[in-house]
């Protein structure tokens, strides 16, 4: 990977963590470190690495509040994403959370300047 795009994904991840962060304050900061603590415990997921695996903070995010809890906070923070990386969101139904992250990167990465 060349060091643009690598610098594009790293600033991708970082965008990704904060609107982890700022879509779970929704929910209460003592709710939100108990969250992270759940997620670490039962994953091995430290919250600084989150952004690297969104597939596994969605299930983890399903084991606490259920498919319909999870999916409410899911789509918090992709509106929140979204809106750090300057695009409208869309709920597509079709589309998990990490397929959602992943596209929402692939675009973030393509409308800054560097090719995929």
């Amino acid at each position: 990977m060349n060091q643009k795009l690598e610098e594009k994904h790293q600033k991708f991840r970082a965008l990704l963590q904060s609107a982890i962060d700022e879509g779970l304050n929704v929910l209460g900061e003592s709710v939100k470190q108990t969250i992270y603590y759940y997620v670490e415990k039962n994953s091995g997921l430290r919250r600084e690495d989150i952004s690297l695996h969104p597939k596994a903070f969605a299930d983890a995010l399903e084991s606490i509040f259920g498919s319909v809890g999870a999916t409410i906070i899911e789509d918090k923070i992709l509106q929140i994403l979204h809106e750090k990386i300057g695009l409208k969101y869309r709920r597509d139904e079709n589309l998990t959370f990490s397929e959602n992250v992943e596209s929402a990167m692939k675009t973030y990465i393509k409308t800054h300047g560097v090719t995929i």
